[in-house]
């Protein structure tokens, strides 16, 4: 039997960060334009942003 190809399970990000206000962590530039990012970009922007939240930086 032959293995299948996986496709990836589509996330619906641009409608999760549609009204998504920015980053939080002060080490970002501040008054970033959210519009110019994709759902993709803000979805890891905002992982980003999580993780130097835990290691505070």
């Amino acid at each position: 039997m032959s293995i299948p190809n996986k496709s990836p399970m589509p996330r619906p990000v641009d409608f999760y960060f549609e009204n998504w206000e920015g980053l939080i962590n002060a080490i970002f530039k501040k008054n970033l334009d959210m519009k110019l990012f994709t759902g993709n970009q803000k979805w890891q922007l905002w992982c980003l942003d999580k993780y130097l939240n835990t290691i505070d930086l």
